[in-house]
């Protein structure tokens, strides 16, 4: 689902690759305030505090389904984007999206 959310999408895709919801990036941003990129681990801290890592990775294991869509691109927000993330099939992708483990942003 996509979110209409009055902060940069760089920001929210910082939190999402941080491994947080849409959602659970919104109350972030939020509660701290952060609208700029070099601040997303301040609200990623506030959200691993409030207990958000174990809702974050608890929710993530519940998605685990794969879909494939051939020669198609979706707009929105990325656990990982393709230019930089490639695959050697669709299958491969898939199984790499199911092993994917949330990581901060660097």
């Amino acid at each position: 689902a996509q979110c209409d959310v009055p902060y940069p999408a760089a920001v929210v895709q910082g939190m999402i690759e941080g491994g947080f919801s849409a959602p659970a990036s919104m109350r972030a941003l939020s509660a701290t305030g952060v609208t700029r990129l070099p601040d997303v681990p301040r609200a990623i801290k506030w959200a691993i505090e409030q207990g958000g890592k174990e809702r974050g990775l608890a929710e993530f294991a519940l998605d685990r389904e794969a879909l494939i869509f051939n020669h198609t691109d979706f707009d929105g927000y990325a656990i990982r984007w393709g230019d930089k993330h490639r695959a050697a099939s669709a299958a491969d992708c898939a199984d790499k999206c199911r092993a994917w483990l949330p990581v901060a942003p660097t």
